[in-house]
């Protein structure tokens, strides 16, 4: 088989041949919402995927620049994703791009940020199901100009299951390392345009907790915490730092403590509410 999918990213055309149907069903899986019917003029970026079927090797290539080939389904959708994600930087360096959950709670969001492995996307898959609408669960890219936080809304990926109350659905891709759930089975809402960002929460998984705590950061604080997330600092003045205080000066940035989800997710409506 060929088919092609046509996607759109951050306004950066992108066109994937698919020469297996698998490699297809996992591309949609992660990017159903960036499908377009057609681009109004050439891809700027043009990949060759296919594999997975039959026990053969996944593989992608874009050009002389990416080619990949592996015999695992998570490293397969783990370094398409990072060759995007590399080329979207080249393409809108006018966006500053943060490792950080976008959640929008109805007058704006609140980011997630922290280092992986300390609950991000799990607490990110709870709060769908406790009211908020869902922007992306690990890349925001915020416009400097009119602070908003451009969405991604691909398929939120999971280290583990979550405990009992948010179970994840039957169609999840278990690749092993991760689980990936698609937009269309998310608990809440999917936002597909800039909103404005609100708050940020800087998230530490702590096991020893009975309840989650939230600490206020300073100003200075914030945007030290929030430099260290940038994927491309180096594209914006004085290496970015001065964008990461820009970006936090008007907001309410604290460290969020999670300890258990239900009481995470009212502590974290408690936090938005008084913004």
């Amino acid at each position: 088989m060929n088919e092609t999918l046509e996607l759109s990213f951050f306004e950066t055309p992108v066109t994937i041949h698919c020469e297996s149907e698998y490699t297809r069903e996992v591309l949609l899986h992660m990017y159903a919402a960036f499908v377009v019917s057609e681009h109004a003029g050439a891809a700027k970026l043009v990949y060759t995927v296919g594999g997975g079927e039959n026990g053969k090797e996944f593989y992608a290539r874009r050009g002389d620049e990416f080619d990949l080939t592996t015999e695992r389904v998570a490293q397969f959708m783990y370094r398409i994703e990072k060759d995007l994600t590399i080329q979207w930087e080249y393409a809108r360096s006018d966006l500053y791009f943060l490792h950080a959950s976008a959640l929008d709670f109805g007058s704006g969001v609140v980011l997630l940020a922290g280092r992986s492995g300390n609950g991000k996307s799990t607490t990110c898959w709870a709060m769908t199901h406790n009211g908020f609408g869902y922007l992306s669960d690990e890349l925001s890219p915020v416009d400097l100009e009119s602070m908003r936080v451009h969405p991604f809304p691909h398929s939120l990926c999971l280290k583990s299951h979550p405990p009992a109350g948010y179970e994840l659905p039957d169609t999840i891709i278990d690749t092993g390392p991760t689980l990936h759930v698609a937009t269309c089975d998310m608990a809440g809402p999917v936002i597909n345009e800039p909103r404005p960002l609100r708050a940020v929460l800087f998230v530490q998984y702590d096991p020893e907790l009975e309840k989650p705590i939230l600490s206020p950061l300073s100003t200075a604080a914030a945007a030290t915490n929030l430099f260290t997330h940038a994927l491309n600092p180096l594209a914006h003045p004085n290496d970015g730092l001065a964008a990461a205080a820009e970006i936090v000066k008007p907001l309410a940035c604290a460290e969020l403590r999670t300890a258990g989800l239900d009481d995470t997710c009212e502590l974290v409506w408690q936090f938005v509410r008084e913004i």
